[in-house]
């Protein structure tokens, strides 16, 4: 339309004259140019308007990077029993009635100590028939012994006669014979005698352990038998427990062997709060791991003088300094990431309501995801779920 108007125009004033139409061209011309220029900027805004429309905007969730104390290794802190190097139940090595306790709970006694008593009533009878038929195979070796001297000397009676062609070569050989068969008879009747003097003193063995006593320095910690009841072979009958040194025995993991290596302290508190702390050092270390749990056993001896109250069996918490090694980075999950090699990854960091790729440097793998070396500081937000469809630069809508 304005195109047909400006011919209109120019029809009307083709008869004017020269003057006034050099004027009316000019004005036409500046019209013109003003409408090409405002028809070149609309077309110029179209592109613009329809790629904005175009943006895609994500949904994503965020982890919040924590931020972690690594200025120090932290203790750790394992549950355990006070215990002692010996400790042993007494039992009756042979059958019998108790007869008599000398020794009762709570009792500290000392080694060699008699603590009870069995009756021995019938295994004394047994020891003196025993060494009654001891001595009279003793005496029948003897005798033994005596016939075989005589018989050699009757021997050598004989040899000398036939030296001198007066014995005859009949009583020879019975004085020969007769010394062999005295050798044998006092081979068997030493057998019988050594058979008779061992039954002997297997009795008198078996006697001693009729009577219970302390093989160490100790407390009888716990009573099983009652007097006069009849006991039969291996049944306890007490028990004894050292008091001193008391040891503490604990397990760690396989990371924390430095820190409870031999030599190494640690710290013992009584689970109730019954008594104070008290320092122990590592004694023993297993030098192997155990496979199922990844750990290592430790014994420990508390230091003296021991906190009062610490007694054998207490439960405990043992605290073993440094044990924890210290952190390294804030640990973010393994689905935040896109490994891009050995040490390093990609993730998306929010940054206002766009997008960053940032390459991160990451060390090992944890319970609570993956620690970062470098790359995000605590407080950034990172998206939590990767997809392919991320880019850097694009806009976010966080959730």
């Amino acid at each position: 339309m304005m195109e047909m108007n400006g011919r209109e125009v120019v029809k009307r004033h083709a008869a004017l004259p020269n003057k006034h139409f050099g004027t009316f061209a000019s004005g036409l011309l500046a019209v013109l140019l003003v409408l090409i220029a405002g028809l070149a900027a609309c077309s110029a805004e179209k592109p613009q308007q329809t790629a904005k429309a175009a943006e895609v905007v994500a949904d994503v969730e965020v982890f919040v990077v924590s931020a972690m104390d690594s200025s120090a290794a932290r203790p750790l802190t394992v549950a355990s029993t006070l215990a002692v190097e010996r400790e042993a139940d007494l039992i009756a090595q042979e059958e019998g009635r108790l007869m008599e306790v000398t020794a009762d709970l709570g009792q500290r006694v000392k080694q060699g100590e008699l603590l009870a008593k069995l009756d021995a009533t019938r295994m004394r009878k047994q020891l003196d028939q025993d060494r009654a038929e001891s001595r009279m195979l003793e005496a029948g070796a003897k005798q033994a012994e005596v016939v075989r001297q005589a018989s050699e000397v009757e021997l050598q009676r004989q040899a000398e006669l036939r030296k001198e062609g007066l014995g005859s070569l009949r009583d020879f050989d019975r004085a020969r014979f007769n010394v062999e068969a005295m050798k044998q008879e006092i081979v068997k009747a030493t057998a019988e005698y050594d058979r008779a003097k061992a039954k002997v003193e297997d009795d008198e063995i078996r006697l001693a352990r009729m009577d219970l006593r302390a093989p160490f320095d100790g407390i009888v910690s716990r009573r099983y038998a009652r007097v006069g009841q009849s006991l039969l072979r291996d049944e306890k009958v007490l028990r004894l427990t050292e008091l001193h040194p008391l040891l503490v025995r604990f397990s760690v993991p396989e990371s924390a062997r430095h820190a409870a290596a031999v030599g190494a302290m640690v710290e013992v508190f009584p689970t109730d709060g019954a008594a104070g702390a008290s320092k122990a050092r590592v004694t023993r270390t297993s030098m192997v791991v155990d496979a199922a749990s990844g750990s290592l056993e430790c014994t420990a001896q508390l230091a003296e003088p021991v906190a009062a109250g610490l007694v054998p069996g207490m439960a405990v918490d043992v605290r073993i300094p440094g044990a924890t090694p210290a952190a390294a980075g804030p640990a973010i999950p393994a689905s935040a990431m896109r490994r891009t090699a050995e040490d390093r990854a990609d993730v998306f960091v929010v940054l206002g309501d766009r997008l960053q790729k940032r390459s991160v440097k990451i060390g090992r793998e944890t319970a609570s995801g993956v620690q970062v070396l470098g790359g995000v500081t605590g407080g950034e937000r990172i998206v939590a779920r990767l997809s392919e469809k991320l880019q850097d630069g694009m806009p976010v809508r966080v959730h």
